[in-house]
């Protein structure tokens, strides 16, 4: 069903624009002017996009694009990019060239454009990774909006990184794709120093910074920003019908269009406040949002680095942790797409702009490091329950992203609840065991779920030993199937079958990681040995798991096995009384004692 949306963009428009606008370029951080250059040195003939300006940064590794329009009457331009040069006639008034990829290349080039008598210079471009940087406010945040001396010093130690270049797009909307930015406005890619910092996006710009120290490589930063929008803002006309919407003014329309034409490395997206009272309605906009700026940028593999929500409480936000559960999932369920959980950050003091912004950016880019370039020796994802198993004092919850070993802060255990049946939830007991599992040893037969950091504003302590924090859950639990083994094959192997499907079973030989999926309810050919079984986990659940012994049976035996008797499993082991369609006897698991083995996968990757 196609939504019809209006917002009051005005509105939006309006609070955003109060002191987000940068000054003009003073000076670089030797006290001289940045080059800016006059209509008279440059040809008004000539038009270039207005990315396409001095001190850019320019994607490397693939083939740069440049296209533009020229009015003097010529009949052909001549390019020129360092030591390359290409032509192209003029048609219609519009031109383009494409020059050769080039790596990465920290001295400054110039992109020269000559028509004729007339002439237009792009001065001091440096090739490196581009980064589109956006979303609402607290992508928005400026620097000089930063309150405290800890985290103002954090950021005037990276003022002089001059290998960052910084281009700030001015807030507008349209309901039509625009080709040039909000007119009137003075946009500029900007080399950092003290006063020209102050105008930077926070989280971005420690993000850029960090890559940048780390890559030893420019880093561009386009922050496309703007506070109090929702995400079906910052969709095209792509997006909206990939996610059934039709709306009319975009900020897409006139903060990213203008942008079409260049390469990005990635995106970092910091949004959803705007959308916290419709968790529902935010997976299927951020897919259409991924999807659509994939194929704008034309990178159908473009990392998309997204923000997990802090600490934050207020009674507009009822939905906050639930938000945050969400999103997580979005990134584990979506190829490329990670995101920084920052449940430690944020403020406990409720302010929704808090200023450990800096934290935040790091933590972003020691994500993106990790994951995007391949630095494992940089912090990735946060940990994240993958597995339940049985141990003799309760239950091991098991950890993916965990490999640096799981540590337990404080005193005692804060946050992590059992929930039961009827509702009524414990606080989890239990310790850090091997630096690999969380032992939980107060656990009982109606405990359904798991939780961890859901409260809005959690205290949580649980970490990983690279300094990451455990991110939030809420895991209902899933119960092991029945199994009953229902024959012998001629080549001594076992059929066994599973009772009551629902959703779908997977098993795998213990000595095994990876699982097959059932065809039906039927397991067929199975060599004498451990297997393991479990329940094919959908998003929000754990699987407790079973392991299950095939016997051995002796050479030459065929056929149906005969029915067991009251005291004999179907497996031919002394079952103790026990039903033979419920894991029985000394080799196998008593399911109504809820125990498991190994491991489940919750998601693809988180």
């Amino acid at each position: 069903m196609r939504k019809i949306i209006t917002v009051a963009l005005t509105a939006i428009l309006l609070i955003s624009c109060l002191g987000i606008l940068p000054s003009m370029a003073e000076e670089t951080p030797g006290g001289d002017s940045v080059v800016m250059l006059s209509a008279s040195e440059n040809s008004s003939a000539i038009v270039l996009p207005q990315i396409f300006d001095d001190n850019m940064v320019i994607q490397r590794d693939r083939p740069i694009v440049v296209s533009g329009t020229c009015s003097n009457g010529s009949s052909q331009i001549t390019a020129t990019l360092g030591s390359q040069s290409q032509t192209s006639p003029i048609t219609d008034g519009a031109w383009s060239v494409t020059f050769d990829a080039q790596p990465a290349n920290k001295e400054g080039q110039d992109l020269v454009i000559v028509a004729g008598e007339d002439k237009y210079t792009v001065q001091n471009i440096l090739i490196g990774d581009v980064w589109l940087c956006s979303g609402q406010s607290n992508m928005q945040w400026k620097v000089s909006q930063i309150s405290g001396k800890k985290y103002k010093g954090m950021y005037e130690a990276i003022q002089d990184n001059t290998m960052v270049r910084y281009f700030l797009v001015p807030v507008a909307y349209s309901n039509e794709p625009q080709t040039t930015f909000k007119e009137g406005e003075n946009v500029y890619w900007s080399i950092p120093s003290k006063s020209e910092m102050q105008n930077y996006g926070a989280y971005d710009f420690s993000f850029g910074a960090c890559l940048q120290e780390s890559l030893d490589i420019p880093i561009g930063i386009i922050n496309a920003s703007c506070g109090g929008t929702q995400i079906v803002h910052w969709l095209s006309a792509a997006g909206q019908s990939y996610a059934g919407t039709v709306f009319g003014d975009s900020f897409f329309n006139a903060m990213v269009n203008p942008l079409e034409g260049i390469e990005v490395k990635g995106m970092l997206w910091y949004q959803g406040e705007s959308n916290i009272n419709l968790p529902s309605d935010y997976t299927v906009y951020f897919k259409a949002l991924a999807r659509s700026l994939r194929e704008f940028f034309n990178n159908p593999d473009m990392p998309i680095i997204t923000t997990q929500l802090p600490r934050y409480e207020a009674d507009e936000y009822p939905k906050w942790p639930q938000f945050r559960l969400e999103q997580w999932d979005i990134a584990a369920a979506m190829e490329n797409v990670e995101i920084v959980c920052g449940i430690d950050l944020g403020s406990p003091t409720f302010e929704l702009h808090p200023s450990d912004k800096f934290e935040f950016g790091v933590r972003a880019a020691e994500l993106t490091l990790n994951t995007v370039y391949g630095m494992e020796d940089k912090p990735g994802r946060s940990a994240y329950p993958c597995g339940l198993t049985v141990s003799e004092n309760g239950w091991k919850l098991g950890f993916k992203n965990a490999e640096s070993g799981l540590v337990w802060k404080g005193d005692r255990i804060r946050e992590l609840y059992l929930i039961k049946k009827d509702g009524t939830s414990v606080k989890a007991k239990g310790s850090v065991v091997d630096g690999t599992y969380f032992e939980i040893t107060n656990v009982s037969d109606d405990v359904v779920r798991i939780q961890y950091c859901i409260a809005p504003v959690p205290d949580g302590t649980f970490y990983t030993e690279n300094g990451l924090p455990v991110a939030p859950f809420d895991l209902r639990i899933n119960r092991v199937p029945e199994l009953v083994i229902t024959g012998v094959s001629a080549a001594g192997a076992t059929d066994g079958k599973i009772g009551g499907l629902d959703i779908g079973f997977e098993y795998r030989a213990a000595n095994e990681t990876e699982f097959t999926r059932l065809k039906g309810d039927e397991i067929t050919g199975l060599a004498a040995g451990t297997y393991i079984i479990r329940e094919v986990a959908s998003n929000g659940y754990i699987s407790l798991e079973a392991t299950v012994e095939v016997p051995d049976y002796q050479e030459g035996q065929s056929g149906e096995s005969p029915a067991p008797s009251d005291s004999e499993s179907s497996s031919g082991q002394k079952s103790g009384g026990c039903k033979s369609t419920v894991f029985a006897g000394a080799s196998l698991i008593a399911l109504s004692a809820l125990l498991g083995g190994a491991w489940m996968t919750h998601k693809k990757k988180h």
